[in-house]
């Protein structure tokens, strides 16, 4: 590529080897006098990982972040330096950067420690690497937060996506007591993404642990919960609407949704909607979340299903509107008058041969209303006993019930409902044992429904129950499932 400077005339003596010898001798000298007064100045670099005398480490913020590009300031990288030394300094700071940006951008980043500014940038490399000139900044005994700090409303466009990471123990080097040492961390640590989008969005999410429940329709309940949480930007509230899907009429009814235990918004019902115009204005912070709940009282029997369907709020920084990212399935509602409830009570455990108490449990109604018994079920496993006779007891009194033993399934049958009073019934389940050898065991489990069934197929169910004419099964009893009781020798 050098032709241009004219031919070069080739030279071979031996003269100019020996001179070319002695150049590179005076050289090498000169280098490690250099290098020896350089490490006599610095002090020996030694890793902080096992030192006794100074216990630093190193970490950094891993979330993902999506951030509106008209938000005024926000920090692209969090990294965190801990001591438990007083005095402990930062020479020099090395940042790795990858992602889609553009050199005037990076140029732009500020470095920040408890809100004060450090130094400059000194240099960006064609790796990526940004180094900053700290001149011993002195860190704070325990934990040190970093922030590389952007204004993305002049620095930065919409589409821009950065991340950082420490390469190596050579990325924060650190003085102390003269000495100079690396910082101890799993080399390398990456941050999360931080990715400059137009506008903020909402998410929602069900707090309930069951979607599908029984309520009374007498009393007060909660028929959803759910939070709402902001993405990229503070948002600000104005309505939240929910549908329901259902064969009653709800126009007349009252909802009322509660945040923080305070009535925020009465609603209006209009074509299978339920609205919700907030009292107040409700902010939600960037990454931050609300709680809402919805209250009844005196729900129509039936079943309902309840979605939050929408959710009207404008971007603080954007100024835009911004609506959920999806529908979110809240709970199916089932309201009846009265529910029976199930519950064990105390048995004898101890495994013998003849007739043992294999389940003990008790019936209530909850306000003597007309509720009847009409068919339970159990399941019935043990290893080294065999059940060859079976007997019911209510209240302690042997009663004449169908029963019907197939496979370790017992279902017992009332051919005349057994009334269920708000005092309660107690029913036990006796089994006659033989053959018992050493360390029996014998349990059993009272099998509960896991959906609902029409009225016509309703006795193909493990647990039948009725109120008034109308017939249920033990699907969603806020009692069910029970323990089993072990018996054993």
């Amino acid at each position: 590529m050098f032709e241009h400077l004219g031919h070069t005339t080739e030279v071979n003596s031996k003269k100019d080897v020996r001179d070319f010898k002695v150049y590179l001798s005076l050289l090498f000298f000169a280098i490690l006098i250099f290098i020896v007064s350089w490490t006599a100045n610095q002090g020996p670099i030694s890793s902080a990982y096992g030192n006794k005398s100074l216990d630093i480490d190193v970490s950094v913020n891993y979330i993902n972040q999506r951030v509106v590009a008209d938000m005024p300031r926000v920090s692209v990288f969090d990294f965190f330096i801990k001591t438990e030394n007083e005095n402990v300094k930062i020479d020099r700071l090395k940042i790795n950067t990858n992602g889609l940006y553009d050199l005037e951008t990076l140029a732009k980043l500020k470095l920040f420690h408890n809100d004060v500014q450090l130094g400059e940038i000194s240099q960006i490399d064609e790796t990526g690497n940004i180094y900053f000139d700290i001149n011993g900044y002195q860190l704070d005994k325990g934990n040190n937060q970093f922030q590389l700090i952007l204004n993305p409303a002049q620095d930065v466009e919409v589409g821009n996506i950065f991340r950082f990471s420490l390469v190596d123990n050579l990325s924060i080097i650190l003085e102390y007591e003269n000495q100079t040492y690396s910082a101890r961390a799993d080399w390398p640590i990456e941050s999360g993404t931080t990715s400059f989008v137009d506008q903020g969005s909402l998410v929602a999410y069900n707090n309930l642990t069951k979607k599908e429940f029984i309520t009374l329709s007498q009393s007060s309940s909660r028929i959803a919960s759910f939070n709402l949480a902001s993405q990229s930007e503070v948002v600000d509230l104005q309505q939240i609407i929910i549908d329901y899907t259902s064969s009653i009429d709800l126009s007349d009814h009252d909802f009322v949704l509660i945040s923080d235990n305070q009535i925020v918004a009465n609603a209006q019902i209009n074509n299978s909607q339920i609205i919700f115009d907030l009292d107040k204005l409700l902010v939600v912070g960037i990454n931050k979340k609300i709680s809402f709940d919805i209250l009844t009282a005196g729900l129509p029997n039936g079943s309902y299903n309840f979605d939050l369907a929408s959710v009207l709020a404008t971007g603080s920084n954007s100024g835009q509107n911004l609506f959920l990212t999806s529908i979110v399935d809240l709970s199916t509602v089932h309201t009846i008058n009265n529910y029976l409830e199930i519950d064990n009570f105390e048995a004898n455990n101890d495994l013998s041969a003849g007739w043992n108490i294999l389940s003990a449990i008790t019936l209530q109604d909850q306000d003597d209303s007309d509720l009847s018994l009409h068919k339970l079920t159990w399941l019935i496993e043990g290893i080294g006993a065999d059940v060859n006779q079976i007997e019911v007891l209510v209240d302690d009194k042997s009663y004449q019930t169908g029963i019907n033993f197939i496979d370790d399934k017992i279902s017992i049958y009332w051919d005349d409902p057994l009334l269920i009073n708000k005092a309660g019934v107690d029913i036990k389940l006796l089994v006659f044992v033989d053959n018992l050898k050493d360390s029996a065991r014998l349990q059993g489990h009272l099998l509960t429904d896991n959906f609902f069934v029409d009225q016509e197929n309703i006795f193909a169910s493990n647990i039948v129950w009725s109120l008034s004419d109308d017939y249920y099964n033990s699907h969603l009893l806020p009692s069910l499932p029970l323990l089993p009781n072990i018996l054993t020798n």
